[in-house]
């Protein structure tokens, strides 16, 4: 392919993000992107490069790779000043990741920032359990690493938007007082941006940040009924949403009814405002286990913290939950007017 075979200029910096043509990928090759005075390059490896080509149009080196064959992933990864490492969302994805954590390694990419997930050590859930593994294998294949744990996205609410349009209805496999702390995808952006740049050129990661691990959390834990109120409140529609307690088989049964497929070259959708991020497509199975599994470490009481870290890295409070939605309130709007509902303020 013409793409594995282009001489690289070394004039800027090269961004390297990985599983590009996944939605947190594409989300995080997108911002950088949009970067303004951006001086350095955005490099998007992916599966299909047809998913990527928005990416492509806006400036991206798309670099189509396979797994099996190394040749592709060392030509993915080399000249790299960074690598924003996002693991695929596939059943073999720890063999995924070891073969580029290998190709990474023979490259000598010196600096490499995991998206990982909390609970990777106090939970046996397969996500958690797979991820440890992933950070494990990063940890291997270079000296300059930092790893960002993440709690459950903001911005995965939107697959509830159905519900709450057609039922007025929130339906987690948790219990009501059940906390847990969502983070906006904002605050992942800026944390790396504050680890990873000086001012708009990349730069390698210092001794402060350096085999770091940090847990970004929203800056407040919420249960379901909170929740709940908050997408009331955004809408307009005191009281409007109810939250209820399902369980784990119904979540999946819900997720899965959201299926339906795309134009592949209109997979991520433009934002509708400045780093607005686009709507997650339809998860598959993967996508369900890792958000049903979040929900069971939340059920089992372990996510009800806040960590403080974005504000350490950033200087900046986190999002609150409540901005989501009030930034894409026509997501969640009824579809059809409730004469019940009275109009409130936040």
């Amino acid at each position: 392919m013409s793409m594995l075979s282009r001489v690289h200029s070394r004039d800027q910096e090269i961004i390297t993000i990985t599983a590009a043509d996944e939605w947190l990928g594409y989300c995080i090759a997108d911002t950088l992107l949009g970067c303004h005075n951006r001086r350095f390059k955005v490099r998007a490896l992916c599966r299909d490069k047809d998913k990527c080509e928005r990416l492509r149009r806006k400036g991206a080196e798309v670099c189509e790779i396979d797994y099996d064959d190394r040749g592709t992933l060392d030509v993915g990864v080399r000249y790299s000043k960074w690598i924003v490492f996002v693991v695929e969302k596939e059943h073999d994805r720890v063999d995924k990741a070891e073969a580029l954590c290998d190709a990474i390694k023979h490259a000598e990419v010196n600096n490499v920032a995991l998206m990982s997930t909390l609970g990777t050590i106090d939970s046996d859930c397969p996500t958690f359990t797979d991820y440890e593994h992933i950070e494990n294998a990063v940890k291997n294949c270079t000296d300059d690493w930092v790893i960002l744990r993440l709690a459950f996205i903001q911005q995965l609410f939107y697959y509830w938007k159905k519900s709450v349009q057609e039922h007025s209805m929130l339906s987690f496999s948790i219990h009501p007082d059940s906390r847990f702390s969502p983070i906006h995808l904002d605050d992942v952006m800026d944390s790396f941006r504050e680890i990873a740049f000086r001012g708009d050129v990349p730069r390698d990661i210092d001794a402060k940040h350096r085999h770091k691990i940090y847990t970004l959390t929203g800056p407040e834990a919420i249960d379901g009924f909170i929740l709940a109120d908050i997408i009331s409140e955004a809408i307009d529609h005191r009281w409007f949403v109810r939250f209820m307690e399902t369980s784990r088989e119904q979540v999946e049964r819900y997720l899965r009814s959201l299926g339906g497929k795309r134009d592949r070259n209109n997979m991520y959708p433009e934002g509708r405002k400045e780093r607005n991020y686009p709507p997650p497509p339809p998860p598959n199975e993967v996508c369900i286990d890792s958000i049903c599994d979040h929900f069971d470490y939340t059920r089992a009481g372990k996510s009800d913290y806040i960590t403080g870290d974005v504000l350490r890295i950033t200087g900046k409070p986190p999002v609150r939950a409540v901005w989501y939605f009030k930034e894409n309130v026509d997501d969640f709007r009824p579809l059809k007017p409730t004469s019940t509902s009275t109009r409130s303020k936040m």
